[in-house]
C-alpha cells in the first residue's frame, strides 16, 4: 500500500485488498465494500475501462483471491465490527455460482442477507428470468456491537435505483453505503472500503462525519476519486 490522499476525514491508499498492510490490526468500525463480479469487462458501454480491468480470472483464483482479502479485512475489523459486503449470484456454463461458497471459507459470522433491488442489470442471459437484485451480506467479526437500531426499521429488500451517468463501471448509488454506515457505525469511526473504485463509500463516510479509508490499484480511480473527496457537492 501507498498513501494517495490523506485529510481530516478521508484517506485514500494505492494498494489492493488482499494486502492492507499500512492499516493496523483491530483498528476499523465498518467496512463496506463490493468486489470485482469477475464476469468479463463490460462491452460496448458508454464508459471507459482500464487496460487492467479484465474481470476474468479463473473462477478457483477468483475466490481464493476473495478470501485472502476477507482475511486482511477480519485482521484490520476491530471485535464487533461489521462488514456490508456487496456480490451478486453469477451464472457459467450453465450453473449458479453464490458468494456463500466462498464467504463461509472465512472467519467472519454470518449476521443477515439483504437484497438489493437495483431495478435492472446489464447481465441478463436470455435462458434465465431477468435478475435486477444484487445481494448485500452482512458480516461480523464475532457478534455486531455498534448496531443503530432506529436504521433497523427498513426492510431486507432496499429498492434503490442504481448509479448512471458515472465514469466508473459498477459505482454504488451513495444511498447504500450510507444506509449501511448509519446503521452500523457512529460518528468518528473509521469506515474502511478495500475496492474503492468510484470513492461512493469514502465519500459517504465523509458526508455522515466518519472517517473514509479507500484502497484502489487503478490509479485513474484514485485520481478521480480524490477530486470528488475535496468538493464541497456532489
Amino acid at each position: 500500500m501507498k498513501l494517495f490522499y490523506d485529510s481530516p476525514s478521508a484517506k485514500l491508499y494505492e494498494g489492493v485488498a488482499q494486502k492492507l498492510d499500512l492499516i493496523p490490526d483491530d483498528s476499523v468500525n465498518l467496512i463496506c465494500t463490493s468486489p470485482p463480479f469477475n464476469i468479463g469487462a463490460p462491452a460496448g458501454e458508454a464508459w471507459s475501462v482500464p487496460d487492467w480491468y479484465k474481470d476474468d480470472m479463473p473462477e478457483s483464483e477468483y475466490q481464493e483471491a476473495q478470501i485472502k482479502a476477507l482475511a486482511e479485512m477480519f485482521r484490520v475489523a476491530r471485535p464487533g465490527a461489521s462488514l456490508m459486503y456487496e456480490h451478486k449470484v453469477r451464472l457459467k456454463d450453465g450453473t449458479g455460482i453464490h458468494p456463500m461458497q466462498w464467504l463461509l471459507k472465512t472467519e467472519w459470522s454470518f449476521i443477515q442477507q439483504i437484497t438489493w433491488d437495483r431495478g435492472s442489470t446489464h447481465n441478463h442471459i436470455p435462458t434465465r428470468f431477468w435478475p435486477q437484485d444484487e445481494l448485500i451480506f452482512w458480516l461480523a467479526k464475532g457478534k455486531p456491537d455498534n448496531v443503530n437500531g432506529q436504521y433497523m426499521k427498513f426492510s431486507s429488500v432496499w429498492k434503490i435505483q442504481f448509479e448512471t451517468n458515472s465514469w466508473h463501471p459498477a459505482p454504488f448509488p451513495i444511498q447504500l453505503p450510507e444506509r449501511c454506515i448509519l446503521a452500523c457505525s457512529k460518528e468518528g469511526d473509521i469506515v474502511l472500503d478495500p475496492f474503492s473504485g468510484s470513492g461512493t463509500t469514502v465519500r459517504a463516510a465523509q458526508n455522515l462525519k466518519r472517517i473514509g479509508i479507500g484502497v484502489d490499484k487503478e490509479i485513474k480511480y484514485l485520481e478521480k476519486s480524490k477530486l470528488r473527496l475535496m468538493q464541497r457537492s456532489m
